[in-house]
């Protein structure tokens, strides 16, 4: 499966998420997000870079980098290839996590709260209507 249809597939079920678990990895995914002022509009907006939404252009290995951190100490002195070859025996595992990213970030825009757990959307359309099912709201 070719990078291209991964990241669609990942982006299009992370989109349509009903029920999602904010991990403590989404979070630090969120902390190291690269927040630029992206003015192709006449009023601008604040995103995440998409070139590098994780400080480096190498998506994946940022993602890796955060998400198994005992495999990347290992994997941060080995050549290149052992790294390419770690991205791309998790690349289906990595780019969900980042997919998910977009969710995770949604539901602390939407709850004010930056916190792992479970939430819950209460209408599929309403970006603004997660909850958190935990009870600690």
């Amino acid at each position: 499966m070719r990078a291209e249809s991964i990241y669609a597939i990942a982006s299009r079920s992370a989109d349509h998420a009903r029920m999602f678990t904010v991990t403590d990895t989404h979070l630090a995914l969120l902390r190291r997000a690269v927040v630029d002022w992206n003015d192709d509009t006449d009023t601008g907006a604040p995103t995440i870079s998409p070139q590098r939404p994780y400080g480096t252009g190498h998506v994946l290995v940022d993602v890796a980098e955060v998400a198994d951190p005992d495999a990347w100490r290992e994997l941060a002195q080995a050549p290149t290839a052992a790294i390419d070859a770690y991205v791309r025996a998790h690349e289906a595992w990595l780019t969900m996590l980042h997919a998910e990213t977009a969710v995770a970030l949604q539901i602390a825009l939407s709850t004010g709260r930056f916190a792992a757990g479970r939430y819950v959307k209460r209408d599929l359309y309403d970006n603004t209507s997660w909850t958190s099912v935990d009870g600690d709201e």
